[in-house]
């Protein structure tokens, strides 16, 4: 059985499960079997939703963590089947996001915040399967971080994220802050999009040293390349023993996907009801002994049959204009809107 016959009986398993590949390698991984309760020990593939309820983190690998090559596909009458309690999420109208966008503006000029991230959720058709549209993703963006994560309730999410929250090798660590988006190199970044990328560099900043890092080292801000967007991305490299699970707690949600400050921008985000987004924004990534690598759930989708809800979102500050935002959101879903179709 070749790797696409594996992936599609994987996604006919009835089991819950992660396929993923990390940015940069031709290498499929496959976390199968959920442990039922934290671990700390073992390696593992942690799944966190962006709510902040440590009790809806899922981790993956109990049966099997390793290559997809190495999958004994007996394996899957063991793990824990589906529930098939499908919870399908809302789209978001124009129209709704207009209002919330208004809203926010209104709420930054009146000081109460400088900055709230807002979301779409976008419904397209689609003729393939999800393994189908993995194997696109995979193909399609090769530097990102690419997964398929099929949850116990049966719900299907695929992603090919461009921004690492934290990886660890020894002590070693790296993050980044990523914000703003433009579709030419030849456009000159706004004042808007270099402002809201520095609420981000500083708060991750801040954040790492406000636990106990001493030294952070940074580079840039500079232009990074997600498919045919490109944002302002500032590297952050530091050295510490502190606990990985701390400085995750510590970073997420970084003011890249809710806000800034972030308790008064998640506020917000309640007040209007956006702070339900499953999985979106969410981190997820391989913990190992000696290496870790976790990366923030952008630019995904939740699949059905016939359909994918595309989830997008963008930094709201006091000088944006609102129409610009929701256009910025239709060319971001263009990222996994292309991946839907059988034919480019």
């Amino acid at each position: 059985m070749n790797i696409q016959e594996k992936i599609s009986a994987l996604g006919h398993s009835g089991s819950a499960f992660c396929l993923f590949r990390m940015p940069g390698t031709d290498v499929i991984q496959v976390a199968l079997g959920l442990f039922d309760e934290e671990e700390k020990e073992s390696p593992c593939f942690i799944i966190h939703p962006f709510d902040l309820d440590q009790d809806d983190v899922i981790r993956m690998g109990a049966d099997y963590l390793g290559s997809i090559e190495g999958v004994d596909l007996n394996l899957l009458q063991a793990a824990r089947t589906l529930s098939n309690k499908i919870k399908q999420r809302q789209s978001i109208s124009d129209e709704t996001y207009l209002k919330n966008c208004a809203k926010a503006i209104e709420e930054i000029k009146q000081g109460k915040l400088e900055k709230v991230v807002l979301h779409q959720v976008k419904e397209r058709k689609t003729d393939l399967n999800p393994s189908e549209i993995l194997l696109k993703a995979l193909a399609t963006y090769p530097r990102a971080f690419v997964s398929w994560v099929q949850l116990p309730t049966g719900e299907n999410w695929i992603g090919a994220s461009p921004e690492t929250l934290l990886s660890r090798q020894g002590n070693a660590m790296q993050t980044m802050a990523l914000a703003g988006t433009k579709t030419d190199e030849k456009i000159d970044w706004t004042a808007k999009e270099i402002h809201e990328q520095a609420l981000v560099t500083e708060f991750i900043g801040f954040t790492l040293k406000r636990i106990g890092v001493k030294e952070i080292r940074q580079e840039g801000p500079k232009d990074r390349s997600a498919g045919h967007l490109i944002h302002l991305c500032t590297e952050m490299e530091f050295k510490t023993d502190i606990d990985e699970s701390i400085i995750l707690s510590a970073l997420h949600p970084t003011p890249a996907v809710s806000g800034s400050p972030r308790k008064e921008a998640m506020m917000l985000l309640k007040e209007l009801g956006m702070e339900q987004r499953s999985l979106y924004a969410g981190f997820l990534g391989l913990r190992g002994k000696d290496r870790s690598d976790y990366f923030v759930n952008l630019r995904c989708l939740s699949i059905y049959e016939g359909f994918a809800k595309v989830y997008v979102g963008g930094g709201i500050t006091k000088d944006s204009i609102p129409a610009s935002e929701l256009d910025e959101l239709e060319q971001k879903s263009t990222v996994m809107g292309a991946i839907l179709k059988a034919h480019d």
